[in-house]
């Protein structure tokens, strides 16, 4: 047996790492592959032992091997680019927030990241004072725009797969229906509180509580630039009261413009 020992910073690998680690492997004629992790990434480890049992061996060695490789996070993984993971793995990696705001920022033009990060802190204010999971709702302010900046014939496309009967409203609120399945199918995030409040966070028609938490927190960012003190006040105090006056309004604006009787 010809060991070798992979060490470095970094959380996960990518399959260009892989192909890196095997290569390596190869040309040195090593029989068992070693990870030299820190124990918080421990369970990305077992994901990959998991995905690739004939491959990567995880254990405990206090002996080093004479074969060392030296490996550094992947560039475009530090970038949020997930395209290179096997897709359950890059719901593991938002769910526990690693490279999560890197991957939300990489899918939107900085301009609506603006008002991705505004809204979200604002979404988690409304959450520690009414008590919703404080990661589900980061994830969800985060994620609730996810399909914002893909090409008009793209998001009709996922609006043809996910929520065809709609398709007859307009194309300024398809990525509540599309963001939720882009989220669940490329991103492998599967969290249903999360999918639901995504999904009607343009209507604010579910009474779920975190729908109506990130359907306020929408609506009243502070970075749209007008002056919501009071809706927000309300918001911290009653949160049905918020929705239910929210609503009102934008439905009295919708009016106003034409685009319901």
């Amino acid at each position: 047996m010809k060991p070798g020992l992979v060490y470095g910073d970094f959380h996960v690998l990518t399959s260009a790492q892989i192909e890196q680690i095997e290569s390596w492997a190869k040309e040195n004629g090593i029989t068992d592959v070693y990870f030299s992790v820190k124990p918080e990434d421990i369970p990305y480890m077992e994901y990959w032992m998991n995905q690739n049992p004939t491959f990567l061996l995880y254990k405990d060695s206090q002996k080093t091997p004479e074969n060392t490789l030296e490996l550094s996070e992947d560039p475009d993984l530090r970038e949020g680019n997930f395209e290179a993971l096997p897709v359950r793995l890059r719901g593991i990696l938002i769910e526990r927030g690693l490279y999560r705001e890197e991957c939300a920022h990489r899918l939107l033009k900085p301009k609506r990241y603006a008002h991705v990060e505004s809204m979200t802190d604002l979404a988690v204010t409304l959450a520690k004072i009414h008590g919703a999971d404080l990661n589900k709702t980061r994830i969800a302010g985060l994620f609730h725009d996810c399909t914002k900046a893909l090409p008009d014939e793209k998001n009709l496309t996922l609006m043809r797969l996910c929520a065809p009967e709609y398709l007859s409203r307009s194309k300024e609120v398809y990525h509540q229906y599309t963001g939720p399945f882009y989220l669940k199918f490329v991103l492998g995030y599967t969290d249903k509180e999360v999918l639901e409040a995504i999904r009607h966070h343009t209507d604010g028609d579910d009474e779920g509580l975190l729908s109506k938490i990130l359907y306020l927190a929408d609506k009243l960012d502070p970075s749209r630039g007008y002056d919501v003190t009071d809706m927000i006040d309300l918001a911290k105090k009653d949160l049905d009261a918020a929705v239910k006056k929210e609503r009102e309004l934008q439905l009295e604006y919708l009016r106003k413009k034409g685009i319901i009787a």
